[in-house]
């Protein structure tokens, strides 16, 4: 999975994308929005679980994680890794104001 189709060729894929997540004391939840392609692309290839996009370690309730996911070769040929590289952060006041309005941004 790399970021190679058409649809994605606009995105700035140096930029860090944002993505809010919900999250239990279990590492168990969901990504409620993305911000930037790398998130976005990772849920499209995988789901909308933290577990299964390797952002499992987020912090109880309501965080934002900015950072991308990184593509490297595996052992093999047919192996590609793809890893979250980024940090969890509280919501700003501004952020908070949108996610209680259910908006994106």
């Amino acid at each position: 999975m790399t970021p190679n189709e058409k649809k994605w060729d606009d995105w700035d894929w140096d930029e860090d994308s944002l993505a809010v997540i919900a999250c239990d004391t279990k590492g168990h939840g969901v990504v409620l929005w993305t911000a930037g392609p790398h998130v976005a692309y990772a849920i499209e290839g995988e789901s909308l679980y933290l577990d299964e996009l390797g952002l499992d370690n987020a912090p109880m309730g309501i965080s934002i994680w900015e950072g991308k996911y990184l593509w490297r070769q595996g052992d093999t040929e047919q192996q590609e890794i793809i890893e979250p590289s980024g940090k969890f952060r509280q919501p700003t006041d501004e952020e908070w104001k949108a996610i209680r309005e259910g908006c994106s941004s």
